[in-house]
């Protein structure tokens, strides 16, 4: 695996979103506070905090503990770059961030980044006021089928 991809800084913002699309795997805004942390170190967090309560879990739902225990040793295997991943972070505030390798991102042949216009609803999530003009226009936009998600992307494998 890549373990360099592993060490790359994140920034992961209250409003960031994050996925890892190949396990069907995402942690949604809110449900952490903001943190500084790697690649590596977002699976590894992941797999413990589900780990966490298993014993009990095992007594009482052995089948529901059984699934997590497989779902946690994905999250080993990508934390230990044994298994190829996708991370995602969707940060409608534009606080977040992935570390790149190169001094002009674009170069960085495994990180993406895609800016778009915040929806009406992200805007409101956010605290910002948004117009009558402004949210006409953007529901036009998304009409339109304009308007992605931020997404880096560090593509591990």
């Amino acid at each position: 695996g890549d373990l360099r991809a592993m060490n790359r800084q994140v920034v992961k913002s209250d409003f960031a979103t994050l996925r890892v699309p190949e396990l069907e795997f995402e942690i949604q805004a809110g449900t952490q506070k903001a943190q500084l942390t790697t690649v590596e170190g977002i699976m590894s967090s992941a797999a413990k905090n589900l780990a966490a309560g298993q014993e009990e879990r095992r007594q009482q739902y052995p089948e529901v503990a059984e699934k997590i225990d497989a779902f946690v040793a994905k999250l080993e295997l990508c934390a230990e770059a044994k298994m190829a991943f996708t991370v995602e972070v969707d940060d409608p505030s534009g606080n977040s961030y992935v570390e790149s390798y190169s001094q002009d991102p674009s170069q960085d042949e495994k990180l993406a980044i895609t800016y778009y216009e915040r929806t009406r609803e992200q805007s409101e999530a956010l605290g910002l006021k948004v117009s009558e003009e402004e949210a006409q226009a953007q529901a036009e936009a998304q009409a339109e089928g304009e308007g992605e998600r931020v997404e880096e992307v560090p593509e591990i494998s």
